[in-house]
């Protein structure tokens, strides 16, 4: 009988536990009266779309540079040109090819603007080409990248300038070359064309060399000079220049008039790039023969190192 009262006693406890643990894993989240307990509560998480932060713009380059006509064209190069210390090549980066692209659009629909390509340079650099400086080598590479892209040479013209400095990374020229804007001129014909034509002839453009040298710098007269003879055969398209070299008196006569030859080819090919047309050019050489100041001084014979651009 006692064994019976303690069978029946672990049973009733074993039946106690196991419905202790039953009610505790299904209900534990309930109060006493069979709500949800106020101790401890679900944890609601909002999911909130955060959108990802902007990329950074990358930094501009410090070869870009801006090609503008006013308020009439404006395009990006981005990346620049980059030239060598001393070269004339430029690296023409795609942004900019873009940028030439969106240029030479702007030339071909507006056919009476002209654009000017100015080369720099500074003293501290050689020129190993056959331009008269580094700067118009600069300028005619980057004319003839435009013209491969589909510019018409016609509206493209050369300038130079020799500056103090130019920006350097790492022996690379960032730019070296500055664009302008302008409208190609025509003088009309009658009192108009006579007076530019008296003034060249009055005037003609002159270009001074260092001894036993074919380099030279232009000057801003000289660029002026040019400007008023190419209006000049804009509007007398038969008309013809001669170009014709001079040296002093120094040295070997045989070898200065080859030099003074070579140094009208050389303003000749300038004059090229320029816009003048090879047919509208006579080049010669008159060595020694023509001085223009006397060759006992330092300052005549500086004079007479020259090439002389007159209408024909």
């Amino acid at each position: 009988m006692r064994g019976s009262t303690l069978l029946v006693a672990i049973a009733l406890l074993l039946w106690l536990l196991g419905g202790a643990w039953w009610f505790n894993k299904n209900y534990s989240h309930m109060d006493c009266f069979g709500f949800g307990g106020g101790q401890e509560k679900a944890a609601v998480t909002e999911t909130k779309t955060v959108p990802p932060a902007p990329a950074p713009k990358p930094a501009a380059s410090k070869a870009a540079f801006t090609i503008q006509d006013g308020s009439a064209f404006k395009a990006l190069a981005a990346d620049g040109l980059i030239f060598d210390v001393s070269g004339d090549e430029p690296n023409v980066p795609n942004t900019t090819v873009s940028a030439f692209r969106n240029l030479n659009s702007y030339l071909i629909a507006n056919p009476d603007r002209k654009l000017t390509v100015e080369g720099r340079y500074t003293t501290d650099e050689a020129n190993n080409t056959d331009f008269l400086n580094l700067g118009l080598a600069r300028a005619s590479a980057v004319k003839d990248t435009l013209v491969a892209l589909g510019a018409k040479a016609e509206q493209i013209e050369l300038a130079s300038r020799k500056v103090p400095v130019l920006e350097v990374v790492n022996k690379k020229v960032l730019n070296g070359l500055r664009f302008a804007f302008g409208t190609k001129e025509v003088v009309g014909a009658g009192d108009e064309l006579d007076k530019l034509k008296a003034k060249i002839q009055a005037n003609p453009a002159i270009m001074y060399f260092a001894t036993n040298s074919a380099n030279v710098d232009i000057t801003p007269k000289f660029q002026q000079d040019i400007r008023d003879m190419k209006t000049y055969l804009n509007s007398v398209p038969n008309a013809k220049v001669n170009v014709t070299g001079h040296t002093d008196n120094v040295g070997n006569r045989g070898s200065n008039v080859s030099l003074s030859q070579r140094r009208a080819e050389k303003v000749k090919q300038y004059l090229i790039q320029r816009g003048f047309t090879e047919a509208q050019l006579v080049p010669s050489g008159k060595g020694p023969d023509r001085p223009a100041a006397t060759n006992d001084t330092p300052a005549g014979r500086d004079k007479n190192r020259r090439v002389e651009i007159s209408l024909r």
